[in-house]
């Protein structure tokens, strides 16, 4: 009974995570948006961030953990069927995903100056997870969709490395960390980053191995064995503060800042951050490209752009327009699904 209710605290401090990692990434961009400052240190092994909104990119580092340890959760001991899995995970991005595209391209073209080609031309990469590979797309119109590109190929290799991780969990992760570490490496080779400098923080699809594997291991692992974890977790923190001081080091810092917190998920008080993180896809998705008409509506009026209260605002505005919505689209493609399969 005490193990089902420790079980359950985590889960909902996982929920709580969630919430936390979408504040995270919106007051990143709001800030980004009203200041004009372009941080590059997540890109650039450039300076560290002077505001605390700077640091809400690692966010994203945080839901690609959970995204891992979410899957492996669901999927337990038994061996993933590829198909299956595939069916069932675009099921679940595919229709809000395409929504957002559907409702941006129309937004675009119609209250902007673009040129129709150009939209039809990226809004298609975009719709088929293909942003990421272009200096041009992976950021274009809505900054946020970089973050399914590279999920969706992290999806496509969660069969076979769930395989790996129930013979060999921790020589699974290790070699998930090394490679994410040398793929940063790589693709911030001068003649690779030249070609498309945002591959070697994230836009390359398994750049985020690392962080994925962590979470695949804490639940096949870390939940199962808390000594271990609480040392794996020590190990990546130290190489993660090492990162932000040594440029080699620095692939490191966002697994190992956002690590301790993974560990820490139990004991996290909700205020509320559970309910957000249970409908934090929605936010993710139409967050972006929202910022701006809302900071210019704030200036038109003269309404003050306070650093804290502004952003708070926009996401409850916000968050009153995607629960709906998301609500909406899961209710219509669960019916579909439940009538397909009776």
């Amino acid at each position: 009974m005490n193990a089902r209710r420790s079980e359950e605290k985590f889960s909902r401090g996982v929920e709580a995570l969630k919430g936390l990692a979408i504040l995270g990434i919106v007051f990143y961009h709001y800030f980004r948006r009203e200041t004009g400052v372009e941080n590059q240190f997540q890109w650039y092994f450039g300076r560290l961030p002077s505001h605390p909104q700077e640091w809400g990119y690692l966010g994203t580092s945080l839901f690609f953990i959970l995204s891992g340890w979410a899957l492996t959760q669901s999927s337990g001991d038994s061996v993933v069927e590829p198909w299956g899995f595939y069916s069932r995970r675009l099921r679940r991005i595919l229709p809000l995903y395409h929504l957002s595209l559907l409702v941006f391209f129309f937004g675009f073209l119609f209250l902007t100056t673009q040129n129709l080609g150009h939209l039809v031309a990226e809004f298609s990469l975009k719709a088929v997870f293909l942003q990421n590979f272009s200096a041009e797309t992976i950021f274009s119109y809505n900054s946020s969709w970089w973050f399914l590109g590279t999920l969706v190929y992290l999806y496509a290799v969660y069969p076979w490395l769930h395989r790996r991780f129930l013979k060999q969990p921790d020589i699974a992760l290790v070699f998930c960390l090394f490679l994410g570490f040398f793929l940063s490496h790589f693709l911030a080779l001068p003649k690779v980053a030249g070609w498309n400098p945002f591959l070697a923080m994230g836009g390359f699809p398994f750049v985020k191995l690392g962080e994925f594997g962590f979470g695949i291991w804490v639940a096949r692992v870390g939940t199962r064995s808390e000594r271990k974890w609480l040392v794996v977790t020590a190990a990546l923190f130290a190489l993660g503060l090492l990162g932000l001081k040594l440029p080699s080091f620095y692939p490191w810092h966002p697994i190992g800042l956002m690590a301790p917190l993974f560990l820490v998920a139990a004991w996290i008080p909700p205020f509320g951050l559970e309910r957000l993180g249970a409908y934090s896809y929605g936010l993710f998705l139409f967050h972006r490209p929202l910022i701006d008409p809302w900071l210019r509506w704030l200036r038109l009026w003269g309404v003050p752009e306070s650093a804290w209260l502004a952003p708070l605002a926009f996401t409850i505005l916000l968050l009153l327009f995607t629960v709906p919505l998301e609500m909406m689209v899961n209710h219509v493609f669960r019916r579909r699904q439940q009538r397909g399969e009776s």
